[in-house]
């Protein structure tokens, strides 16, 4: 509409135009902008670099602020949180491998908040030949871990993926055992824990009550895991179940027992070595490390939201971790 033809909000007379934007009312004088800019002062662009910089401990954790008086906690904290929205909404989750065959770390982390139990579900997804895996999109559910939450973590996979999966690599929980046998996955049961778990009743220590038991139970069950001489497999598998007879530990029998039901899943690596399965979750248990100590420069995790969304921006930043096969680097 052109100026002549326009009336002034306040009285309703012509106006007069005064440069690009700004207009007068002809019978009060009074003069206002057309376009007017916002006010306040300019908002301050957010960037994704901070929280970057913070996942990559090069910035200092919020429990170290107060003493040295570089910035106010809240302040500090507020625009950390802003910049891991804004790092969230514009970072996707890191792509999954399809091509088959496909392996998985599993493993499972458990969080005390806010007066319940909740449970972080973990897996990792590789390739026999790479010797890193990529990080899926963990699944947090109120509760311990369970074989309920670990049949919805696995269903949560991709369906291109889940079809492509050949092998799992566990802690040998029942509800991972129980989902991988109904899927006809190969198990990898892991190493490490399996030797713990003996170790924590009958020590090799020199401190142990039972070192001399406990030196043998370790020698048989190391023999039994890594050796490929069948003569060796069945004279040691014979030295442990005649250990387990003597002992007078009934929780190391129940032990012994398991383990040598489920042999065949802890040699799973030596009857497959086309799948370069690793022998242990030491790479998820890696990662698990990892959100403990990012726990601890948050000052721990308050709520269940502020969990999710941590590590939420802890596995779009990392997307994968190392993992290497069968054959360990020195």
């Amino acid at each position: 509409m052109n100026t002549k033809h326009a009336k002034s909000p306040c009285c309703g007379k012509g106006i007069r135009r005064f440069g690009g934007r700004r207009r007068q009312c002809l019978a009060c004088k009074r003069t206002w902008r057309i376009r007017p800019h916002q006010r306040g002062r300019k908002r301050r662009r957010i960037s994704s670099a901070w929280v970057i910089r913070y996942l990559s401990r090069e910035l200092l954790p919020m429990n170290a602020l107060g003493r040295i008086g570089a910035c106010a906690p809240d302040k500090y904290e507020c625009r950390l949180r802003a910049s891991r929205a804004q790092f969230s909404r514009t970072t996707p989750y890191p792509l999954l491998p399809t091509r088959k065959p496909l392996i998985i770390i599993a493993d499972a982390m458990i969080e005390y908040i806010d007066g319940s139990w909740h449970t972080v579900y973990l897996i990792l997804v590789k390739r026999p030949a790479w010797t890193d895996a990529v990080i899926a999109p963990s699944v947090i559910l109120k509760g311990m871990e369970t074989r309920i939450g670990w049949r919805y973590a696995f269903d949560q996979l991709p369906p291109a993926v889940h079809r492509s999966i050949a092998a799992i690599v566990c802690d040998g929980h029942a509800g991972i055992i129980q989902y991988a046998r109904k899927a006809e996955w190969l198990i990898q049961a892991c190493h490490f824990h399996l030797l713990m778990r003996l170790n924590g009743r009958h020590s090799r220590s020199s401190w142990s009550f039972h070192r001399e038991e406990g030196r043998r139970l370790y020698t048989y069950a190391w023999a039994i895991i890594t050796t490929r001489d069948p003569t060796v497999l069945r004279t040691s598998i014979c030295d442990i179940e005649e250990l387990g007879w003597d002992t007078d530990s009934p929780q190391l029998k129940i032990y012994i027992n398991g383990f040598l039901n489920r042999i065949h899943e802890y040699r799973t690596y030596l009857s497959h070595p086309e799948l370069n399965l690793p022998m242990t979750t030491n790479p998820i248990e890696s990662l698990n490390s990892i959100v403990h100590d990012l726990k601890a420069r948050a000052r721990g995790f308050r709520t269940v939201h502020a969990l999710r969304v941590w590590i939420e921006a802890l596995v779009k930043h990392r997307q994968r971790t190392t993992c290497n096969g069968t054959n360990q680097p020195n």
